[in-house]
């Protein structure tokens, strides 16, 4: 991943270390610990000579092996949240990989809050290795439910592709490039028949050399845009790698072939795509004149992903899913009885959805983001809020209601609600503020164990959540404190996070 007109290179990771204690190698890049995708903790940390990964989580069983890193799945002890963890050895060689460009990357990942994206709540660095912390997903890779399935339905593609395409349509609005998409790096969250994906290793590239990589790595090849081999590329790079795993799924195969790298790059470079086989595999035209804008070589005039989302094969393929609008009425409740409170208690509620609550228990809140959110540019406007108000409560106060809506929710003021703010609304207070929820953030925000939460805790992990703007530390914690000790504790905690305003 990059930002637009951005491109590092580094030398590809040769093996997994241990995740045992740090060797105490010269560092030959200082890459610390950075914030998380929620824009919370502005900490920098490198794990010490002391230190090791596993003094702070439970490393469990492996669920991904991707060619430039391993993840595995788990646990941090002092909360016991679940998590995954991709371990990305530094080689030595690596000396111009610098804290800045690192920083740059991790400050890209930032920016992400979508549905269809997966988020990266920490990276951690000793001095050999980057550890990035992501969300835990349970339903595998999309390449294992295309081996599973073997043949999925047209809606079920459309269902897939519309993810796919609104995540990187978001992303390349906020000028990140993922680079490196293919089914291996798309995740599903839960197991059975839900297609809920999320893509994963956005900022991948600021660890390795993906160029290196595909030559060692036949599968990437096959999602590789001709562009790339080139070094002469833009963000439409991941709109071919979409139309390849759209092809992939519709027909079981990828459309470019080969027994070796140079074979498959060659296959790309001088080869088009057959109608003739798709027309004879039952693919309808739509999808076959949506492949081929996908797969255009010419990536200046290559559809785009905001384009692709209006193409209408899509809209035909889910045109008989059954909406329900019902779902929308608690949801609608809940943002119409939403309003501001204290600074601190808003942070807090958002840290606990964005980092706490996980995907099951949001699923439906998830499902009406992306049912209100008709453009699916991955976040909900005004428009799209009258309208859906006035289906789910009829009547002609839908303008009226929805610019309610928007006054109490878009808290940073751009005219949009963006994911993690509708969470926040439209989530039930006692899911969020459950003594479980309320338990382990109060575990994570107090930094040193010492049953308080002091000022350079909430420094700490709330320093990117714009508290601090017009008030000091001293005196947001003030909110809180009701004995006056300079501390939060958790009695003082739950009392704020309870109370009703």
């Amino acid at each position: 991943m990059g930002c637009f007109g951005s491109k590092s290179k580094v030398s590809p990771p040769k093996s997994n270390d241990s995740l045992k204690g740090p060797s105490k190698e010269a560092n030959p890049a200082r890459i610390t610990r950075e914030h998380s995708v929620s824009n919370f903790q502005k900490e920098k940390k490198m794990l010490s000579d002391s230190e090791a990964l596993c003094d702070i989580y439970e490393i469990q069983e492996e669920i991904a092996a991707l060619p430039y890193g391993r993840i595995r799945k788990c646990v941090h002890k002092a909360t016991g949240l679940v998590r995954a963890v991709k371990i990305v050895r530094i080689p030595k060689e690596s000396s111009h990989i610098s804290e800045k460009s690192i920083q740059r990357e991790v400050k890209a990942i930032s920016k992400l809050d979508h549905p269809n994206i997966l988020r990266t709540y920490d990276i951690i660095a000793d001095r050999k290795r980057c550890f990035i912390i992501m969300e835990y997903w349970e339903g595998g890779l999309l390449i294992d439910k295309i081996r599973e399935l073997q043949c999925l339905t047209h809606a079920q593609v459309c269902s897939i592709a519309k993810q796919l395409l609104s995540a990187i349509a978001y992303a390349h609005e906020l000028k990140v490039i993922h680079r490196d998409l293919s089914p291996n790096s798309i995740c599903l969250m839960q197991k059975g028949n839900d297609l809920t994906i999320k893509i994963l290793n956005f900022g991948v590239s600021a660890f390795v050399d993906l160029e290196r990589e595909f030559e060692s790595t036949l599968g990437s090849s096959y999602y590789t845009a001709p562009e790339v081999e080139d070094e002469f590329y833009n963000e439409k790079c991941d709109e071919w790698s979409i139309g390849v795993i759209l092809f992939l799924l519709l027909t079981g195969r990828p459309p470019f072939s080969g027994k070796n790298n140079s074979e498959i790059k060659q296959s790309i470079r001088n080869t088009c795509i057959s109608h003739y086989f798709l027309a004879q595999n039952n693919i309808p035209e739509g999808a076959i004149d949506l492949l081929q804008k996908l797969l255009n070589k010419d990536f200046f005039t290559r559809i785009s992903a905001s384009e692709a989302l209006c193409h209408p094969w899509l809209s035909e393929g889910l045109t008989n899913s059954n909406k329900d609008h019902a779902m929308l009425r608690p949801c609608f409740d809940n943002l119409m009885s939403f309003c501001e409170t204290s600074k601190l208690k808003d942070a807090i509620q958002t840290f606990i959805v964005s980092q706490i609550v996980c995907h099951s228990d949001i699923k439906t809140l998830n499902d009406a983001f992306q049912e209100i959110d008709e453009n699916h540019d991955g976040k909900i406007s005004q428009e799209e809020l009258i309208k859906y108000y006035s289906i789910v409560a009829g009547g002609c106060q839908g303008r009226e209601m929805a610019t309610k809506i928007m006054k109490n929710v878009d808290t940073d003021h751009n005219g949009f609600i963006e994911y993690t703010e509708f969470l926040r609304a439209s989530a039930r207070s006692d899911m969020v503020c459950s003594k479980k929820h309320l338990e382990t953030a109060f575990a994570m925000l107090d930094k040193d164990h010492s049953g308080k939460i002091s000022v350079n805790d909430l420094q700490e992990m709330l320093a990117g959540s714009g508290l601090n703007e017009q008030k000091s530390w001293e005196e947001i914690l003030h909110e809180a404190d009701q004995n006056g000790d300079g501390e939060i504790d958790i009695k003082e905690f739950r009392d704020l996070l309870l109370k009703k305003l």
